[in-house]
C-alpha cells in the first residue's frame, strides 16, 4: 500500500459536499488526513491533474456513495482508477454509502460502511471503526468498556467519571401522552360511541367508552400498558379496572388494553380472552398493521425449513436483461454474468421509488432458495421493510391484490384479518415498509389457462404502485421463448413500472464446491453429535471438504457423460435429418424433438424443402443434475 496509511481522498459527488466535508472533518478529529476537493482543491489549478496526484498519492480512497455519485462521469473515472488500484493491493477503496442506492457490480463484493439513518454520533462511530478495521485488516474491540445491552444505543453510554443518564423517557410522561393517542384513536374506531373522558391515575390509566356494540348499548374500558404486558398484567388490568369499576354494571364486559413494546406470547393472548380483554399494539389500535408477529411466525417457519436449510445458501450468478429480445448487459449486446444475485437484489430493493424484480430460471437454479434467503435477511440487510414471502400456488382462486393478501395472511395465521387490517397491509405496501415476494409463477400458470395466467399477473403488477417492491420468480418458458424472445407475459413484466428481469445462470464449479461443503459439514457434524464421527471442530471442516471433493469428482463425470450423450444425439440427429421429409409428420415426438424451421424455410429457392434441425434433449443445470 503507497502513502503512510493515513491519507484519505475523498471521492463525491457535488450535490454530496456537505456529506464529504462532514466525513472529512471525522476522519481529520481521529487522527487522518483528508483530502478533498471543497478543501484542498484551489481557484487557477490543474483540476484534472490535481485529482491524478491526489489518487496516486492517497493510502486510501473513501467513495461517498449515492445516486448523484453513480450518475456522476467524473465520479465513475475516479471510482475506475481506484478499483484498479483496489484490485492490485496498491491502496484500500472504502465505499460509504450516505443514501440508498444500487452499487456497481464490481463495488457490491467490497465491504462497505452505510451511513443511511444514522444518528450523528451512531454515523461518527461507525465511519471511524469502519476505517480503522479497513486499515488494520480486523475490527478491534472497543478502548471503552460497553455500555449495559439493556438499552444499546443509549447517551451516556461508556461515560467515564459521572453516571450515564436513564435512557427512555420518564414513565409519566410516556404514559399521558399515550393515553392521549387511545383517546383520540378511540373516536375513529369507534365513532358510533362516546368517550367519556379518561382516568390518569392507577396501576392502568384507562379512556371511558360507552355507546352501541354489536348491536347492544354497552360500556367498556380501554386501557394502556408502556410495556409489553404479561399474564399477571392482564389479572392486574381485569381485577383493578374491569372487575372494579365496569362489572357491577355489565356482566360480561368486553375491554380493550393498548400496549407498547414487544408483541405478547400465544399464552398471554390466551389469557386475555378469558377474561374478554382484547390485545392491541399502538399500531394496531390506530387502524395500522403492526408486521412484528407475522415477521417472528414467518421467521421460525423459514428456520426450520428442512427443504431450503439457511446455512446451505449459495450466491447465484446471473444476468440482467436489457432489451426486448431478452439480450443481457454487457459487452455488444453480451451476457454479462455478474456474481451474487442476492446482494444486487438488496440494493435494488433499498431505494426510493417503486421496484419489481422478475427472476427467471430454469430448474434447479434455486429460484425458491433464493427468495426464502431474501425473506429472511432483508429485515437485517435493508431497513425497515418487511418482506412477505407468498406461494402463488394459492393465488389460483383469488382476483385481487387485497384478497390474496387476506388469504395468505389468514393462512400464516393472523388474527382478525379483515378489510380493514388488509387494507393497512396494502397502504404499508404503496409506502415500500412491505415488500411482496411471491414465489412459483410457473406453478400457477401450469395449472390454469393462458388467460387466467395473465390475470394473475395483471394482479400481480397492480400491487407495484406507490413505492411498492414487488419480487416475483418463475421458469423461463413463460415468459420467454426458446430463441429468448419475449412472450406476451414477457412484455407485460418488461413495461411494468420500474421493472428489473434477471436471469439465474448456472452453477460454476466454485459454487457447487462450496455447497457441497457446506451440505458434508452438516452431515459430518451431526454423525460427531451421535457418535459416529468422534472428532474436533478442524477435523469436522476437513472431513467435510474430503467428502465434497469425493463428490465433486462424481459430478464431474456425470457432466462429461451428459455432454458425451448430447454429442452423439447430435450426430444421430444430424444422420435423421438426411432421412427426414416434412410429410413425414411429427405424430408422437416429444415436444421438444420435434423438428422447427431453419432460417431456409419454405419458398427459399436454395432450399424448396424445408430444412429440419432436431433439438438436443434438454439439460439440467451442473448441480441439479449432481443431486438427483
Amino acid at each position: 500500500m503507497v502513502g503512510d496509511g493515513r491519507t484519505v481522498f475523498l471521492s463525491y459527488a457535488e450535490a454530496d459536499e456537505p456529506w464529504a466535508v462532514w466525513v472529512a472533518w471525522q476522519l481529520r478529529e481521529a487522527g487522518y488526513r483528508p483530502r478533498l476537493q471543497a478543501w484542498h482543491s484551489v481557484p487557477g489549478g490543474n483540476f484534472v491533474g490535481w485529482i491524478r496526484a491526489e489518487l496516486m498519492a492517497a493510502s486510501c480512497v473513501m467513495v461517498i456513495l449515492s445516486p448523484a455519485y453513480l450518475d456522476s462521469k467524473w465520479c465513475k473515472a475516479e471510482l475506475n482508477a481506484a478499483l484498479v488500484d483496489a484490485v492490485a493491493g496498491k491502496k484500500l477503496l472504502v465505499p460509504v454509502r450516505v443514501a440508498p442506492c444500487e452499487a456497481p457490480p464490481l463495488l457490491r463484493e467490497i465491504g462497505r460502511i452505510s451511513l443511511v439513518d444514522r444518528s450523528a454520533a451512531d454515523a461518527h462511530r461507525v465511519l471511524v471503526d469502519g476505517l480503522m478495521a479497513a486499515t488494520n485488516g480486523e475490527a478491534a474491540p472497543s478502548a471503552v468498556a460497553p455500555g449495559y445491552p439493556g438499552y444499546p444505543g443509549y447517551p451516556g453510554a461508556g461515560d467515564r467519571g459521572q453516571p450515564p443518564r436513564f435512557p427512555g423517557p420518564d414513565n409519566g410522561e410516556l404514559r399521558l401522552r399515550l393515553l392521549g393517542l387511545v383517546q383520540e384513536a378511540c373516536k375513529e374506531r369507534h365513532p358510533e360511541a362516546t368517550v367519556h373522558g379518561s382516568h390518569r391515575e392507577g396501576l392502568f390509566p384507562y379512556v371511558d367508552m360507552s355507546g352501541e356494540r354489536d348491536g347492544e348499548r354497552r360500556r367498556w374500558p380501554v386501557g394502556i400498558s408502556v410495556n409489553a404486558p404479561d399474564a399477571g398484567a392482564v389479572e392486574a388490568f381485569y381485577n383493578t379496572v374491569v372487575q372494579g369499576t365496569y362489572l357491577p354494571l355489565e356482566p360480561w364486559p368486553d375491554s380493550e388494553l393498548v400496549y407498547l413494546g414487544e408483541p405478547p406470547g400465544e399464552e398471554v393472548l390466551r389469557q386475555a380472552r378469558r377474561r374478554r380483554v382484547r390485545l392491541f399494539s399502538l399500531a394496531e389500535f390506530e387502524g395500522r398493521w403492526d408486521p412484528r408477529r407475522y415477521l417472528a411466525r414467518q421467521k421460525e417457519r423459514l428456520a426450520d425449513d428442512a427443504v431450503y436449510p439457511p446455512g446451505l445458501y449459495v450466491p447465484q450468478r446471473f444476468t440482467v436483461a436489457q432489451d426486448a429480445l431478452g439480450r443481457a448487459v454487457g459487452d455488444a449486446g453480451g451476457p454479462a454474468v455478474q456474481r451474487d444475485v442476492f446482494a444486487a437484489m438488496c440494493d435494488w430493493l433499498d431505494v426510493e421509488q417503486a421496484r419489481f424484480l422478475l427472476i427467471l430460471g430454469d430448474f434447479g437454479h434455486g429460484k425458491s432458495f433464493l427468495l426464502r434467503e431474501l425473506t429472511r435477511r432483508l429485515p437485517d440487510e435493508v431497513a425497515q421493510v418487511a418482506p412477505l414471502l407468498v406461494e402463488l400456488r394459492a393465488l389460483e382462486k383469488t382476483h385481487s391484490v387485497d384478497e390474496l393478501l387476506a388469504l395468505h395472511l389468514t393462512k400464516l395465521g393472523e388474527h382478525g384479518v379483515d378489510v380493514r387490517a388488509v387494507r393497512a397491509v396494502r397502504r404499508m405496501v404503496e409506502q415500500g415498509k412491505v415488500a411482496l415476494l411471491f414465489d412459483g409463477f410457473d406453478e400457477l400458470a401450469l395449472r390454469v389457462t393462458y388467460d387466467r395466467a395473465a390475470e394473475h399477473l395483471r394482479t400481480i403488477l397492480a400491487a407495484v404502485t406507490g413505492r411498492a417492491k414487488v419480487v416475483l420468480t418463475s421458469r423461463s418458458q413463460h415468459f420467454l421463448t426458446d430463441d429468448q424472445h419475449r412472450t406476451e407475459l414477457g412484455d407485460q413484466a418488461r413495461l411494468a413500472a420500474a421493472s428489473r428481469e434477471v436471469h439465474l445462470v448456472d452453477f460454476d464449479e466454485e459454487q457447487i464446491r462450496e455447497f457441497l461443503v457446506r451440505l458434508f459439514h452438516r452431515q459430518v457434524a451431526a454423525e460427531a453429535v451421535a457418535g459416529k464421527f468422534a472428532h474436533g471442530d478442524d477435523a469436522v471442516s476437513v472431513e467435510a471438504a474430503r467428502r465434497a471433493e469425493v463428490r465433486l469428482g462424481l459430478i464431474r463425470s456425470i457432466h462429461d457423460l451428459l455432454v458425451g450423450s448430447e454429442a452423439a444425439s447430435l450426430r444421430d440427429g444430424r444422420t435423421r435429418r438426411r432421412r427426414f421429409h416434412p410429410s413425414a409428420g411429427t405424430a408422437g415426438a416429444h415436444p421438444r424433438s420435434r423438428p422447427r424451421a431453419t432460417e431456409h424455410g419454405a419458398g427459399s429457392r436454395a432450399h424448396p424443402t424445408p430444412a429440419v434441425v432436431l433439438d438436443p434433449p434438454p439439460r439440467r443445470s451442473l448441480l441439479t443434475s449432481s443431486l438427483l
